[in-house]
């Protein structure tokens, strides 16, 4: 019996049923890692010694390497069985039976219809911007005290972040289109998705109502934003390309929003 659920999980078939188990196992992993690391670093409860391994510099590299193994390894383990194939634009399962054109199309620019695409993908890059950075200065007005320093961050750091959570983002939407045809439906259901492990995560709950709850606002905008371009975008770089100025676009603004006027009182003290 064990054998054969080994040997159906090792399987080169995608289905609807391995794909459900993934998911379930991404956001249970996604939970208990955030309460584990709650208990230890701000509950107060966890050992000396665990606490301050995982605050050394090699807890810290454990750490990054593990969230590279849950964000991109699940999600990259299903796109070569072929089980994202629509969520990131290519057309074949495994790399060694692409065609010469396999690079173009992982770029979903191999048919008559790139320009097409590419243009849509222009259009909705430059919308989202401009909803973004509007977005942002109402809230720097509803907001007052911003805190500048953990949302100002440099590019190479926005598209690390892109790349591991777009990766886990396809895996919910390619599990949900597995359910349902409706593209609306496949935004939606992935973006409670995303929602639900982030409502059970107490270092979101708790960052929302300190001076740092701009980082979660700016994640949830950037889930909102990734589910509206998910209907008319399908090729994941483009996503992460879009997600790395949503949140580099972010920081600037904000730090931009957040500085005292040189007019008003105290400005040059």
């Amino acid at each position: 019996m064990i054998g054969d659920r080994l040997a159906w999980l090792l399987s080169a078939q995608m289905g609807r049923e391995k794909l459900a188990l993934l998911v379930l196992c991404a956001l249970t992993i996604d939970v208990l890692a955030a309460h584990l690391s709650w208990r230890l670093f701000y509950a107060g409860t966890g050992h000396r010694l665990v606490t301050t391994l995982a605050r050394s510099v090699a807890g810290h590299g454990l750490a990054q390497v593990a969230r590279v193994l849950y964000y991109a390894g699940i999600p990259f383990a299903v796109l070569w069985r072929g089980g994202l194939n629509a969520q990131v634009g290519v057309t074949t399962a495994y790399v060694d039976e692409w065609e010469s054109g396999g690079f173009l199309q992982l770029l979903g620019l191999n048919d008559a219809q790139a320009m097409d695409r590419v243009t849509t993908g222009v259009a909705v890059a430059l919308g989202t911007l401009c909803l973004l950075i509007a977005v942002w200065v109402w809230y720097a007005r509803a907001v007052p005290g911003i805190g500048v320093d953990p949302v100002l961050i440099p590019w190479w750091t926005a598209l690390r972040e892109a790349i591991l959570v777009q990766m886990l983002w396809a895996l919910y939407r390619g599990f949900v289109a597995t359910l349902t045809t409706d593209p609306v439906s496949v935004a939606l259901v992935s973006l409670a998705l995303i929602t639900l492990g982030w409502t059970l995560n107490p270092w979101r709950r708790h960052l929302l109502f300190t001076s740092r709850g701009v980082l979660v606002v700016r994640d949830w905008i950037c889930a909102l934003f990734t589910a509206f371009s998910s209907l008319m975008i399908h090729a994941l770089w483009w996503m992460i390309v879009m997600h790395t100025l949503w949140i580099w676009v972010s920081g600037r603004v904000l730090a931009r929003l957040s500085r005292p006027s040189l007019g008003a009182p105290g400005a040059g003290q």
